[in-house]
């Protein structure tokens, strides 16, 4: 479905908050529409059920469709922190507490991939919020273009938590190291090696 990302919303079990693994109960699962540019002020997302005021997270997931090839930066307007993952590439990790720049304003993080027109690349995307106020936006500058929320024309929706294409699937694999926080591994099956059912 093209136009949306598929969202949880999750009250966070303390105020502990890792970019890629975000913690906490999940309280509901929406379609978020594009372009992903959300102020709750001072109160919860709704998002299939309404999460906390305070100490929510919400962690989405989809395509996005590259209209030129080059460097594309990749970035938030968020607050509290957040994440963005694209190509199965961690492109942002913010895990610091601020405000927001306004609604249309400057990243508050960012960061850059080179990818190729005409492409749709998995991208997974979140923010957290631990107190006060609470917003986001997903933003990007594509190559020799400007400052602008990722528009519609350019997200959808895979239908399930996981990028495909026709030939491949890739799955997330997410695990916790007590050292170093969450490492994620990908884990590709494409037609030449996907195993067989009789």
């Amino acid at each position: 479905t093209t136009g949306v990302l598929r969202c949880y919303a999750r009250n966070r079990a303390s105020t502990n908050q890792d970019e890629q693994n975000f913690d906490g109960a999940v309280v509901g699962e929406c379609n978020m529409a594009a372009p992903i540019s959300y102020d709750y002020g001072v109160g919860a997302v709704t998002c299939g059920a309404a999460s906390g005021a305070n100490n929510f997270n919400v962690d989405c997931w989809g395509e996005v469709l590259a209209g030129s090839t080059g460097v594309h930066t990749f970035g938030l307007n968020t607050d509290d922190g957040g994440y963005v993952m694209v190509n199965n590439t961690a492109v942002v990790r913010d895990q610091t507490y601020h405000g927001w720049n306004g609604a249309g304003g400057a990243y508050t993080a960012s960061g850059t991939i080179s990818l190729t027109a005409g492409t749709w690349y998995p991208i997974r995307a979140g923010f957290f919020e631990a107190g006060g106020g609470a917003s986001w936006e997903l933003k990007w500058t594509p190559p020799a273009g400007a400052l602008a929320n990722i528009p519609a024309a350019s997200l959808r929706r895979v239908n399930d938590h996981w990028a495909r294409s026709a030939d491949t699937i890739i799955f997330d694999l997410v695990a916790h190291d007590v050292h170093s926080g969450p490492l994620m591994q990908n884990i590709v099956l494409s037609k030449s090696n996907a195993p067989t059912c009789s």
